[in-house]
């Protein structure tokens, strides 16, 4: 988690304003195919450019990528095979809905965050790639349906005592789009075209353009949870998350790493208190980076009414300093 953390701190650094806009070539993550609300959060990300600048071969991430999905996919046909999927290098975008999990740090257990329940969003190729035919081979016991003038694939599971079925729709030549209920699937094409895209937390716009995007309403906080005295880095974590309404974080990779961190609080004194605990926490956090990143860290959140802003710059490719330390310098 500390890890993590670092990370996180390092992604912070600087005072270097991110643009809005995306850049010249890059569309925003498309959130338009989003199936249901965002309630929980969204993460969306570019495989294809995080594994141009993450220095790793693009067999290595697309095998990663497939054994993930045959995990999910093993108890439905377990057909699933790498050389079945798109590259990682083919991959556009993903967009997927979130539901979070904190269980904070306390002074006998290392807490853990970690992000459950993507069960909804789309995958978008960079040129045209046969999602269909890729559906057939991997779930070819799986009849197609016409609903509300589109044609979707319901896929049948069997999980414990759970029967249930993930709705599958080839949007265009590029995009899939998935459900695990394929009820909401139905419910989102009955309104497809009728319907704007999820209304996003303020920040959104800064962070829509970059390699990586977070958006987290912190809503009832039901996601938060400890056992126990908190040690520092929970109480923390606990007074960031108890005053935010919402925190849209992105970052962009390349040689030289920025990011930016939108902090949207219930008041003006919550936001005062969120500005102290993400100055403190990274401050803390810098002093204890890894080579060859140390030293580099200086960053600073500034707050203006409810909002904390984080603008940030590492002249350093981060991702290849921490999954290959060696490459990097």
């Amino acid at each position: 988690m500390r890890r993590s953390f670092a990370l996180f701190a390092v992604l912070l650094v600087g005072g270097v304003a991110v643009a809005k806009d995306p850049p010249a070539g890059r569309a925003a993550f498309d959130l338009s195919l989003l199936t249901r609300p965002a309630d929980g959060g969204v993460m969306a990300f570019r495989p294809a450019e995080i594994a141009a600048h993450a220095g790793a071969p693009d067999e290595a991430v697309t095998a990663f990528v497939a054994q993930l999905a045959k995990a999910g996919a093993a108890f439905i046909d377990g057909g699933l095979k790498a050389e079945d999927l798109p590259a990682a290098s083919a991959i556009e975008q993903v967009v997927i809905g979130l539901s979070l999990n904190l269980k904070l740090s306390t002074t006998t257990e290392q807490g853990a965050f970690s992000v459950t329940g993507t069960n909804f969003g789309h995958v978008r190729t960079t040129d045209k790639f046969d999602w269909a035919g890729l559906l057939k081979k991997t779930f070819p016991k799986a009849v197609a349906k016409s609903h509300a003038g589109s044609e979707y694939l319901p896929v049948g599971m069997k999980f414990g005592g759970w029967e249930f079925a993930i709705g599958f729709f080839v949007a265009d030549e590029r995009t899939l789009v998935f459900d695990v209920n394929a009820g909401k699937m139905e419910e989102w094409l009955a309104g497809r075209g009728k319907k704007k895209a999820p209304q996003m937390p303020a920040g959104w716009d800064d962070v829509k353009g970059c390699s990586v995007a977070f958006a987290l309403p912190a809503g009832d906080r039901s996601w938060m949870t400890s056992a126990g005295e908190l040690d520092e880095f929970g109480r923390l974590a606990k007074d960031l998350a108890s005053g935010l309404t919402s925190a849209c974080v992105g970052v962009t990779f390349g040689d030289t790493t920025t990011a930016v961190g939108v902090f949207t609080a219930t008041s003006d004194d919550a936001a005062f208190t969120a500005e102290g605990v993400l100055n403190k926490a990274l401050t803390a956090l810098s002093e204890s980076l890894p080579e060859p990143l140390a030293g580099q860290a200086n960053a600073t959140g500034i707050r203006e009414g409810k909002t904390v802003r984080v603008d940030a710059a590492v002249k350093s490719n981060v991702l290849k300093a921490f999954l290959n330390p060696l490459a990097a310098k």
